[in-house]
């Protein structure tokens, strides 16, 4: 199985706890987490892609989760 179908199997089983991207920059290595927004929310639902790429990643930084 590759990358993306293992991504996608494991989104659909609600596997994933948040999505992040360890750039450290625009200049030199640019990410497209707006881009993985879109696409969650496409196939998943926003209230998905919120949990993913918003909520679980600020409990994260607050320490509101682990």
């Amino acid at each position: 199985m590759g990358p993306k179908k293992y991504c996608k199997k494991m989104l659909k089983a609600e596997c994933v706890d948040a999505i992040a991207s360890d750039s450290h920059g625009i200049k030199n290595r640019a990410n497209h987490m707006g881009k993985c927004y879109e696409l969650i929310e496409k196939k998943f639902g926003r209230e998905y892609a919120d949990q993913l790429l918003v909520n679980h990643p600020a409990k994260i930084l607050t320490g509101e989760m682990k």
